[in-house]
């Protein structure tokens, strides 16, 4: 819902009360099909033509990489913003420029883009420069753009007895692409909702729905069209999360998501940049562990495959017992092999299984003949050994190889999956050829996985204890202490994990600081904890002695989590 028309005509709404009349300083990009335009150096609007997520939001203190990155539409620079708004019924915001120029953002998936225009004599807005494909759209005239103005003018295009034709007209053979026709500003999931509403299956054939359920829906739907456009506290933003991962961002109280973890926030802006972060995060992940899994399977195949081959080879009859026999028969019975003879048929004196049939070399001797059948029976007798061997290494290289699997697959963040190639590293350079440098090396420090998949670091001494807390630790990180005792530095790393820090993660990250401390023995510990940003060392202080404000005092019983790495 990121690109939804109602969360564009809420971020325009807030972006407009908060940047109008601010001057824009530079416009930019340095990340594929994403725009940055900077205002007064200290808010950067983000907007992202990436077809498969669209959106737009504003972040605070947005910082420009170094290199590899792209100024663009130099004719904005300088300029101030005049108001910025969203389209009445599609999903377009429009930026107004001081000098008549107009930024509009067209959030149409594959084919989103920003183009710059300016009015031509006859008021028509012709476009002058753009972001994406700008050979096909310089010197195009853009649709005339109708400003969104109220909930009562956008509610009242669906009154019931149009709405009612609209659906039973649209042609749709389901109730779902019928009102998704009709309320194009719906879109998938908004539509979805106003149909469990009212308790109406989405796949529903519009041969079999009544006038009185459409009526009901038509009710429905008005309900949510008015929340929607009224700027009111009803509109909340939400995150919805399932196992930890963002499913879907809203504007409102979702009932078919009841069932899911939400995270209310204040701000939409913060709203979409929390959801596209964990998301690109969540994606990252399924794309690396993915790949791995995809080699490790790959390679459980082939093992199996040469197993099954190897297993029929050594199932089969020991050959090597035959040829033996088939020596010794010959060697016995000399005398009766006549010379240049392809086969003779002898009596089995030595196993009594009765008279067997030999297949013999003419241009060979009797003795030579015997002699050929004694060494295919030592040639068949060490082919076997070998599969022995093999056999056996394949069995206990496929058990590795479902062993690897089997943990990779219950990985739910980037900081485990770091963690397991680091810890498998040989195995997986071995198995897979992924080689030491693909597996990021892992901080110096004791490393654990907390509650909600976040990473712990805690120092081994004094010095260590100094590099996490002044080189590794960031500002929003949490930093722990046991109180009144010597012992390490601990930090809870924010980020590493799936949505907030739980108070189960940060009492976990206390009983590790309390179990690495001189108060280990203890049932109970008084631990100290403090953002990073609070934490101070002293010039001239001892290695491992800090200073910190606003500190929170927390008592935890002295023992690690079993995600010890």
């Amino acid at each position: 819902m990121l690109s939804n028309y109602y969360t564009l005509l809420h971020i325009a709404s807030a972006l407009n009360e908060l940047c109008a009349g601010k001057k824009i300083t530079q416009v930019y990009s340095q990340q594929r099909n994403q725009l940055c335009v900077e205002i007064d150096n200290d808010s950067t609007f983000v907007i992202s033509c990436e077809p498969a997520q669209n959106f737009f939001y504003v972040e605070r203190k947005f910082s420009r990489a170094k290199k590899n990155t792209v100024n663009l539409f130099p004719a904005m620079i300088g300029k101030s913003l005049k108001e910025i708004s969203c389209h009445a019924s599609d999903r377009i915001v429009n930026i107004a420029i001081d000098d008549g120029c107009e930024l509009f953002i067209d959030m149409f998936g594959a084919r989103a883009n920003a183009v710059l225009c300016a009015r031509t004599d006859g008021g028509e807005a012709r476009v002058v420069d753009a972001f994406l494909r700008k050979k096909e759209s310089i010197g195009t005239t853009r649709p005339q753009f109708y400003k969104f103005l109220s909930g009562e003018d956008h509610s009242a295009r669906y009154e019931e007895t149009r709405f009612l034709d609209a659906m039973r007209s649209s042609g749709e053979t389901t109730i779902l692409s019928a009102l998704k026709k009709t309320v194009p500003t719906l879109g998938t999931l908004l539509a979805k909702e106003a149909l469990f509403r009212t308790e109406l299956l989405p796949s529903v054939s519009m041969d079999i729905v009544t006038d009185r359920e459409l009526k009901k829906l038509i009710t429905t739907t008005g309900i949510l069209l008015r929340t929607l456009t009224t700027f009111s506290d009803e509109v909340h933003p939400r995150v919805y999360y399932e196992d930890g991962t963002p499913v879907c961002l809203s504007l409102i109280p979702l009932r078919s998501f009841e069932n899911y973890d939400v995270r209310p926030f204040d701000d939409l802006n913060e709203a979409i940049r929390r959801f596209v972060s964990e998301s690109n995060r969540a994606v990252s992940l399924l794309k690396e562990k993915a790949g791995l899994v995809s080699r490790l399977e790959n390679e459980l195949k082939k093992s199996e495959r040469i197993l099954e081959k190897i297993k029929e080879e050594h199932d089969a009859h020991d050959r090597a017992s035959d040829y033996e026999l088939f020596g010794k028969l010959l060697m016995l019975h000399l005398t009766a092999i006549r010379k240049g003879a392809k086969e003779i048929t002898l009596d089995d004196s030595i196993t009594r299984s009765g008279e067997m049939k030999i297949i013999l070399d003419p241009s060979l001797s009797p003795v030579r003949n015997a002699e050929h059948y004694f060494d295919k029976a030592k040639k068949a007798r060490a082919a076997n050994e070998e599969a022995d061997q093999r056999l056996k290494y394949l069995l206990r290289h496929a058990a590795l190889v479902r062993s690897l699997l089997a943990e990779v697959e219950e990985i739910q963040s980037k900081e485990l999956l770091k963690q397991f190639t680091h810890a498998h590293a040989a195995d997986l350079k071995e198995i897979i050829g992924m080689t030491e440098k693909a597996s990021e090396p892992l901080p110096p420090f004791r490393i654990f996985t907390v509650d909600g998949g976040f990473q712990v670091l805690a120092g081994k001494s004094s010095e260590n204890n100094d590099l996490l807390t002044m080189k590794y630790a960031k500002p929003n990180d949490l930093w722990f202490h046991c109180r009144g005792s010597s012992g390490s530095h601990v930090v809870l790393r924010a980020g590493t994990g799936h949505g907030e820090i739980s108070k189960t993660a940060i009492q976990q990250a206390a009983s590790i600081a309390a179990y690495y401390s001189k108060m280990k023995n203890a049932s109970m510990v008084p631990v100290a904890m403090a953002e990073k940003k609070f934490v101070r060392k002293p010039r001239g202080a001892p290695a491992g002695t800090v200073t910190m404000e606003r500190e929170k005092v927390i008592f935890a019983e002295p023992k690690l989590p079993r995600e010890l790495r």
